[in-house]
């Protein structure tokens, strides 16, 4: 153990917990940053026992609550020796707890290492559906918490890894017997082994395809895409694309070095893409590449990120592209006759600009808005729609008021509005009536529709505006 390691409780100092008690004395921190912009810190520890993954939840709940933040991350490191049963034990729980459909098959699970570092994990059943993700949580647990490289081999009894293959010569063997047992029917034709075997969805290709567009990292290759929602079903490297929408750049200047993480969406699923040693001679370039809003095309293998407790891609190629805008194919454009604009509160948030400019892309003719009780859009849609050459048509979503206590207009006088009124409006220190002051009184005489007089006064409300 190095000499540079701290106790536990002399570093976070919180006596009395309970929680706390099984680090305190004989957990040692070998490492511990801050992130003050997102509130949170992260500590690698060192712990010559397992530490149970309740544990370590109890103390980054007690860590987070003392110290009032949004986040803490202990991840414990143990020496090698303690690879063994107890730590594969404690793994089982955390691998059911990750892939929650993984129950049934870790039932009385057996593992074994060996001196080169392969772990062999022999199980009950297949693991079809989520291989991939399972190995990859195994390999990247281990590597970080015994600061080693392993492999992982999965066994399975004959017969139970039900592959895609066994599945199409299963269904195979039953039209056969079907067949066999119901003379009087219709024998379906089969002929063993010229059926054509169920297609596996791969996810690389031998040779990579060229994107022709601005190399950020590596080089233009790329094999076959897929979408970020299909990311944890692929296994070894993979192609992505889509757009960035959250950046984070972290410098480590004592190496020379740097880490740009970027997460990236195609609006079907989204990724992390994390890119790690980048001299710092050339950070500025990529970060002025890799911005919010950029569309980019990625390659690289998937990992599990211990962390973040997710997918990540670290790539090997990454090359800037041009988003591929949503069209409207239809040959007879429809006509949008329920819109809400940026001007509808909790239900749009898209300025009538834009839109009307989509629909125009789009070749509609006319697009009605219909905002939720305000018409604060009109004049917007109006200046947009004289630029673009659409029709807007002007709506509302309005509300009726049935009851007597909804009426808009109250009282005993019956006029109509081509008659003499005020019109007035006050200005206040604020919005509550018992507190707040008047500051400006206006007020314009209207008569068959047209201002015959105006008033204006500012008020002292003797305080502080």
């Amino acid at each position: 153990m190095d000499k540079n390691f701290r106790i536990f409780g002399d570093v976070f100092k919180i006596r009395g917990e309970k929680a706390l008690e099984p680090f305190e004395k004989s957990v040692f921190v070998k490492t511990l940053s801050a992130d003050k912009t997102e509130n949170r810190i992260i500590a690698t520890l060192y712990s010559e026992k397992i530490i149970c993954a309740s544990e370590i939840d109890e103390a980054e709940k007690v860590i987070r609550e003392k110290y009032r933040l949004n986040s803490v991350k202990l991840i414990p490191t143990y020496p090698k020796a303690l690879l063994g049963e107890e730590y594969f034990s404690e793994l089982d729980e955390r691998i059911i707890k990750e892939f929650p459909s993984a129950t049934g098959h870790f039932s009385g699970a057996q593992w074994n290492v060996s001196n080169d570092n392969v772990i062999t994990l022999r199980l009950n059943s297949g693991l079809n559906g989520f291989f991939g993700s399972c190995v990859r949580f195994i390999r990247d647990t281990v590597g970080a918490e015994f600061g080693i490289s392993v492999d992982v081999n999965v066994e399975t009894p004959k017969g139970t890894e039900n592959t895609i293959d066994e599945r199409a010569e299963n269904i195979r063997r039953q039209i056969e017997k079907e067949a066999v047992l119901s003379p009087d029917k219709p024998k379906a034709t089969v002929e063993k082994n010229t059926a054509k075997p169920l297609e596996k969805r791969e996810f690389r290709r031998k040779s990579l395809n060229r994107e022709n567009g601005e190399v950020v990292l590596g080089k233009d290759g790329f094999g076959e895409y897929i979408a970020i929602s299909d990311i944890e079903e692929a296994y070894g490297d993979v192609s992505v694309k889509g757009e960035i929408f959250a950046v984070e750049t972290r410098v480590f200047e004592e190496r020379g070095v740097a880490m740009i993480n970027f997460d990236m969406t195609d609006f079907r699923g989204s990724v992390r893409v994390v890119v790690r040693n980048i001299k710092l001679e050339s950070l500025e370039e990529i970060q002025g590449k890799l911005k919010k809003g950029a569309y980019v095309h990625v390659y690289g293998p998937t990992q599990y990120d211990t962390y973040l407790h997710d997918t990540i891609i670290r790539p090997k190629n990454i090359v800037l592209g041009k988003a591929e805008k949503r069209q409207d194919i239809s040959e007879e454009k429809r006509v949008e006759l329920h819109l809400h604009t940026s001007m509808s509160t909790m239900d749009g948030i898209t300025p009538v600009a834009d839109l009307l400019k989509r629909a125009s892309e789009w070749g509609h003719k006319a697009i009605a808005i219909t905002d939720h009780g305000v018409v604060q859009a009109f004049p917007d849609a109006m200046n947009a729609a004289g630029k673009l050459g659409i029709k807007v048509i002007y709506g509302v979503e309005a509300y009726y008021g049935g009851s007597k206590k909804a009426q808009i207009v109250t009282g005993d006088i019956q006029s109509d509005f081509n008659g003499e009124y005020i019109c007035f409006d006050i200005e206040t220190t604020g919005l509550y009536k018992k507190t707040c002051k008047i500051i400006e009184i206006a007020a314009a005489l209207l008569k068959i529709g047209e201002v015959c007089d105006k008033f204006q006064t500012y008020v002292n409300p003797k305080c502080a505006i």
